[in-house]
């Protein structure tokens, strides 16, 4: 079947076997994921090779064991090779929640191979994805924390959990809309699901909603946090008619003097699997799963940046030094 790029969401004809999958997981975290990485490579059912690969990128975006998740990225990028497009599909995208700027020789091997155009689309945004997190890294393995921002959870590149005093005050611009789709509120959801996204990153202070320019300077004279604003818009919503849905966003981070510091793109995907079309209810919610993967994959190099400026400055707030401006970054 045609489908849209793939997401953590396989539904329908795959709830049946992702329900026995996960029945029959043996006791222990070392076994189940040794037990998922058996059948995602000699399970002759592509839907239970499938939903083993959407598994693995969940346990190894929070798994903090290096072994685990290096037998995952091994097994992922192993299935990038798989016989089924769908597969390919989905270990590409599990291989961006991990995260890891290793599997990218798999992902540009994936894209070269004859497959589907919707194959080469998801191995094209997770190489985005981590050729972003690696340059920001400095290239060597992935960022700390990366592989929670595409499925849910934290934004990457921040350990889920972690605390840190606020060093940051981010708000959300002014953005567009050219998604197309007037079902439901595309631009309200992005920036809503933006600020929920931010909210969850250590040391990130939200702008509140409303706040005028005068009240900002004062707050950021008094707290003397390093100010970024995200200025971005919504693309196309794409529809395949069969079930799947998939949406990017643009966004541009400026620091506090107006100047670019990023440009980020996030693209996210949702699917029903094999079921077919989509009723109308189910296709909105496969329309906001998508946006709301998109934004998660955007939020990803951000959150590494900060990361990086904060470790670079020993923990100190991570303010950059001025008149030094961050190249751009997709």
């Amino acid at each position: 079947m045609k489908s849209a790029v793939t997401s953590a969401l396989l539904l329908c004809a795959l709830a049946l076997a992702a329900a026995a999958l996960l029945v029959s997981f043996p006791a222990g975290a070392d076994s189940r994921t040794s037990y998922l990485v058996d059948l995602l490579k000699n399970s002759g059912n592509y839907r239970v090779r499938l939903q083993a690969a959407e598994t693995l990128g969940k346990i190894g975006a929070a798994s903090k064991d290096a072994e685990e998740k290096k037998k995952i990225l091994d097994a992922l990028t192993g299935a990038c090779a798989d016989t089924n497009d769908l597969v390919k599909m989905t270990a590409a995208a599990a291989l961006g929640l991990l995260g890891d700027p290793a599997a990218i020789p798999a992902l540009e091997k994936l894209g070269k191979q004859k497959v589907k155009k919707e194959v080469k689309d998801q191995a094209a945004a997770t190489l985005e994805k981590l050729k972003a997190i690696a340059k920001v890294s400095g290239g060597a393995g992935a960022a700390p924390g990366t592989g929670a921002g595409t499925a849910g959870g934290t934004a990457a590149a921040i350990p889920a959990g972690a605390e840190a005093k606020d060093s940051y005050y981010v708000g959300i611009g002014t953005w567009g809309d050219k998604s197309g789709y007037d079902k439901v509120d595309a631009l309200g959801h992005v920036k809503k699901t933006l600020a929920e996204q931010l909210d969850q990153v250590p040391g990130v202070k939200l702008t509140p909603q409303g706040e005028s320019k005068d009240a900002t300077e004062k707050f950021l004279k008094k707290s003397k946090l390093v100010h970024y604003v995200l200025t971005g818009s919504v693309g196309k919503v794409k529809l395949d008619g069969e079930g799947g849905a998939a949406a990017e966003i643009s966004v541009i981070v400026l620091d506090g003097e107006g100047n670019m510091r990023m440009m980020l793109k996030g693209k996210g995907g949702a699917s029903m699997g094999p079921a077919g079309a989509a009723s109308e209810e189910k296709e909105k919610g496969l329309v906001l799963s998508a946006l709301d993967a998109a934004v998660k994959s955007a939020v990803e190099p951000f959150s590494a940046e900060l990361q990086k400026q904060a470790s670079a400055a020993g923990g100190d707030g991570g303010a950059p030094k001025k008149g030094k401006k961050k190249g751009k970054e997709k």
